[in-house]
């Protein structure tokens, strides 16, 4: 009753803005501008479900009817289907999913003037719908199995059963268990266009049902979402792909059975902010090593070697601790190293299955890097992404 509440006065609020036709004068008094006759309302659905948005529009020539969900244009395929038939402008989700859910505009247009109308539109997910389906499932294969029992072959249809219920009596012997955390999902970097993975893993007995939500809105598989939960090892993952600026902010997952519930969060955060919330980390992190760091013991730093030959001594300085790389692994490096120079571009580029670029001599430059590959430091559990950007013509690969 909240949610309806609030979208109604935002509803009113907005609705003062749109519904506004931009009139334009008419040469012969015949043609009548797109009039809004009867809105469009905010709806509450089961997920699952079908659902119809329609609203009333006159005007003359017949106005041109597009749909828009938060801003973006809808088109008609056989999920979303828009009809336009004696004045009613109707679009038809076949099957409403979670991240269905937000505010749709009907806009009308002709030579004379536009006029548009919104509403709001709520997906709930119920939160014992896997619960039953995994009856319904269970019962479905109880019922075949009965129906092909015969006394020839009810030792092949008694194993069948007990395999279908090995994973539910495995189950029941495990002794009783709330909801618990192994792992939490972690902070992650918004990068539009791209994809965000949040990751989790859970235990329980009974094992626990997963809802994934964002602003209290669960979210379930569907246009741009992908959420995956392995029972038999706890593993949660909701993946988010072509991410846009609006995908930013905090993401919940709830984990229930019947013995308790617990839930945890994270956020999706733009690239600036992220940038911040990682200095902050390194910081804390670096606080946290300082005040737990001991002198050092014999044997755990390898002293420093002075030598006058040529043989030269590696090493790699982390906030005062020196890593020494022996001769092996820096033997390891260059093998590495030199492999990797001596792929030609025609090999990467054939590889890839494209064609090869090429460039006058007067324009040819050789390939750097303007941003290279920066160092980081991140804690047990959080997610890194190595970016860099690299110049040169043809551009490199």
């Amino acid at each position: 009753m909240d949610f309806l509440s609030n979208t109604e006065r935002r509803y009113e609020d907005w609705g003062a803005q749109v519904m506004e036709a931009a009139a334009v004068p008419s040469a012969g008094g015949a043609v009548i501008p797109a009039t809004l006759v009867s809105g469009l309302k905010n709806t509450n659905v089961t997920e699952g479900e079908s659902v119809t948005l329609q609203c009333q529009i006159s005007g003359h020539p017949t106005p041109v009817i597009m749909w828009f969900r938060e801003d973006y244009k809808i088109e008609s395929s056989i999920d979303f289907q828009i009809i336009y038939k004696n004045g009613f402008a109707q679009l038809v989700i076949r099957e409403a999913f979670a991240e269905d859910s937000g505010r749709f505009t009907c806009t009308a247009t002709n030579e004379a003037g536009t006029v548009s109308t919104s509403c709001y539109l709520l997906v709930q997910v119920s939160e014992d719908i896997e619960s039953r389906e995994d009856v319904a499932v269970v019962t479905e294969h109880v019922e075949t199995a009965e129906k092909l029992v015969t006394e020839e072959a009810k030792e092949e249809t008694v194993s069948q059963v007990s395999a279908a219920g090995a994973e539910a009596a495995a189950e029941a012997a495990a002794p009783p268990a709330a909801p618990f955390f192994i792992t939490k999902p972690s902070v992650q970097k918004l990068v539009e266009g791209g994809s965000v993975v949040f990751e989790c893993k859970v235990g329980g007995s009974p094992k626990p049902h997963i809802i994934w939500k964002k602003g209290g809105v669960p979210l379930t598989t569907g246009y741009r979402y992908k959420v995956a939960y392995k029972k038999e090892t706890g593993e949660c993952k909701l993946e988010i792909s072509m991410t846009f600026a609006d995908d930013a902010g905090e993401y919940s997952v709830y984990v229930k059975n019947q013995l308790g519930e617990v839930s945890a969060s994270a956020n999706l955060l733009e690239e600036e902010e992220y940038e911040v919330y990682m200095k902050k980390q390194q910081e804390t992190f670096k606080t946290e090593v300082t005040a737990m760091v001991q002198e050092p013991r014999v044997g755990d730093l390898p002293p420093m070697e002075q030598t006058t030959t040529t043989t030269t001594t590696t090493t790699t300085i982390i906030s005062g601790q020196e890593f020494h790389l022996s001769a092996m692994e820096l033997r390891t490096i260059q093998d590495l190293e030199v492999s990797i120079m001596r792929i030609t571009y025609r090999e990467i580029v054939s590889e890839d299955g494209e064609l090869m670029v090429t460039a006058t001599p007067t324009e040819a430059t050789q390939p750097s890097f303007q941003t290279p590959v920066k160092n980081y430091r991140i804690r047990d559990g959080m997610s890194v992404t190595f970016h860099c950007k690299t110049t040169g013509m043809p551009l490199p690969k």
